[in-house]
């Protein structure tokens, strides 16, 4: 019950989240010529330099590889990037918590948000490559594309809770984050088949949220079919699990916060 009470507490102040996420989109692209336009063309050079590198060694025989690219780019930007920004979210707003009563989920909840209006836009893109390279399609897949990315925001942002409360006593963290994520992108499908990997290590390796949340992705943007209902089960579990953890730690530690930061 505590943790409900906890997120309606945190929903009322869901203005102040909104302001964080604009501030935060406005500062990312301040002093840029191009600005918003960087959430389009950042995963298309990504996508470019791998279609260039990869496309005659590991990509060989992935038909419609530009969609089969950007629609892993696109997600693991989205992944990554919540969870290495959430994890400076709180020693980043150090004086507002000096200076403000709020519940202290707002900084890395709004993180997530703002990374949730990057892809969004990002996923324009890979609208326009569907487009163009006419794969299968099939609208009531198409359906399943929030819930898909809501799972992947939800797992995001439970790393990030638990990350961002760590990081105010232990300031390695996000380095050690990043080193990470590193090790993390060659473990998910970004540039290579789920096919790859040996069926008997495959259930294994889809409770990777990462991979888990690409594959499911993928299975509808690239084939037109609905996800394995075990992709679902993998990447809820991994949500529920993670946002549980991401709560009771941020809740104990947070008491220190403002002594700390």
């Amino acid at each position: 019950m505590k943790f409900f009470a906890r997120l309606r507490y945190i929903y009322r102040f869901r203005g102040l989240i909104y302001s964080f996420v604009a501030r935060d989109l406005k500062t990312r692209y301040r002093g840029s010529a191009l600005g918003f336009l960087w959430s389009f063309l950042d995963p298309l050079i990504n996508s470019a330099v791998l279609w260039a590198v990869y496309t005659f060694i590991f990509a060989k025989g992935i038909p419609n590889l530009p969609l089969f690219l950007i629609s892993g780019v696109i997600s693991w930007n989205f992944f990554g990037g919540t969870i290495a920004g959430s994890t400076l979210s709180v020693v980043s707003n150090g004086n507002l918590l000096k200076k403000i009563r709020l519940p202290r989920e707002v900084f890395p909840i709004a993180t997530m948000l703002a990374n949730l209006v990057h892809y969004t836009l990002a996923f324009l893109v890979l609208i326009i490559v569907v487009v163009i390279t006419h794969p299968p399609f099939n609208p009531v897949a198409w359906l399943f594309i929030p819930i898909v990315v809501a799972l992947i925001a939800l797992v995001a942002l439970g790393f990030g809770l638990t990350l961002s409360a760590i990081s105010v006593y232990f300031r390695d963290t996000p380095h050690i984050t990043d080193s990470v994520l590193r090790i993390w992108y060659f473990m998910t499908p970004i540039f290579y088949q789920v096919s790859a990997v040996p069926k008997r290590y495959l259930n294994v390796y889809l409770l990777n949220p990462g991979a888990s949340g690409v594959t499911a992705l993928r299975e509808i943007v690239l084939n037109g079919r609905i996800p394995e209902p075990k992709l679902f089960l993998f990447l809820g579990g991994a949500a529920v699990i993670l946002m549980v953890i991401g709560m009771s730690t941020f809740s104990r530690l947070e008491k220190g916060f403002a002594d700390e930061v």
